[in-house]
């Protein structure tokens, strides 16, 4: 857009990491293992237009965490994400960590991310957190769609998860009724579509 304009400006971002390395605080003792994966899911947003069923995102994880050397690390903020993480970690808790659980600052967070393979997330500012530090992201898309341009940024679009209905997209930000009723958009997304996104990121991260 200010190229169009006219503007001068440079798109060689990648990641903050460019910068300096980013440190990761206490919400992970050491550093990642050799041959580890490490996967962060966002489950949540802030208009229920964005947000994938809760029961569909904990099969999603429960699938994920029964994957050879994953790591899981769960997104959120406030009591009532607090506590929906924590039906999460109960699924496997050696391996899924709640992240909203462990006082922390957003430089610590931005660190684990940097080294993860992963992310899962809603059409949110996770997802916008996740490109400052280069990291790939299977964004789940229900009322909205990544043409309104919410994109994250250098996000491939191929790792976007939605189904084409001829109602979608009835919102730019997700934050209008559902015109149906039953979010269709969102409840036509099964949860192998979720983990088999995520499994083709991870293999092309080799």
């Amino acid at each position: 857009m200010f190229a169009q304009l006219g503007l001068s400006c440079s798109d060689n971002f990648t990641s903050l990491s460019q910068y300096g390395p980013l440190p990761l605080g206490n919400l992970i003792d050491g550093e990642k293992p050799q041959g580890e994966r490490w996967i962060a899911v966002a489950p949540f947003s802030q208009h229920a237009g964005k947000v994938y069923p809760l029961p569909k995102m904990l099969e999603v994880v429960r699938q994920l965490s029964q994957l050879p050397q994953v790591r899981i690390f769960m997104m959120g903020g406030g009591q009532e994400e607090i506590s929906q993480l924590r039906e999460f970690v109960q699924l496997n808790p050696a391996t899924i960590k709640s992240v909203a659980e462990i006082n922390h600052t957003f430089a610590d967070e931005y660190g684990l991310l940097s080294r993860c393979d992963v992310m899962v997330t809603m059409d949110s500012a996770n997802m916008h957190i996740a490109s400052l530090v280069g990291l790939k992201c299977v964004s789940v898309w229900g009322a909205t769609h990544p043409w309104c341009g919410f994109m994250g940024w250098r996000q491939p679009e191929e790792l976007a998860v939605q189904v084409p209905l001829k109602c979608r997209p009835c919102s730019t930000f997700g934050n209008k009724p559902c015109a149906t009723h039953d979010y269709r958009c969102l409840n036509s997304i099964t949860p192998q579509m979720i983990v088999e996104r995520v499994l083709h990121a991870i293999d092309n991260n080799k």
